[in-house]
């Protein structure tokens, strides 16, 4: 999208960032693409709350999101706090 962006002339997008509002863990090192819901606070931080699926083709659970972040290969374990960069399917 950055790419088709620059190519049209439109002004590129800052990239949206999300606070992961709950610790999350996963069994082994990769990058991730973490389903998450959306919810503005008191703040108007962006709060990311987990929507984990159960396998690849788990579209059904999608729909309980807003949109994916997405979370480096090098940890396994991401407390709740840091922002990480938000991709959104859908605007809340």
């Amino acid at each position: 999208l950055p790419y088709l962006e620059r190519c049209s002339g439109r002004a590129e997008r800052r990239q949206e960032r999300a606070v992961l509002a709950e610790d999350f863990r996963v069994d082994r090192t990769l990058t991730l693409f973490l389903p998450v819901r959306i919810e503005q606070d008191d703040e108007c931080r962006l709060l990311a709350f987990p929507r984990p699926v159960h396998g690849s083709g788990d579209f059904a659970r999608l729909t309980e999101s807003d949109g994916f972040l997405e979370l480096p290969e090098e940890m396994s374990s991401f407390e709740g706090g840091p922002a990480w960069p938000l991709f959104r399917w859908r605007m809340s």
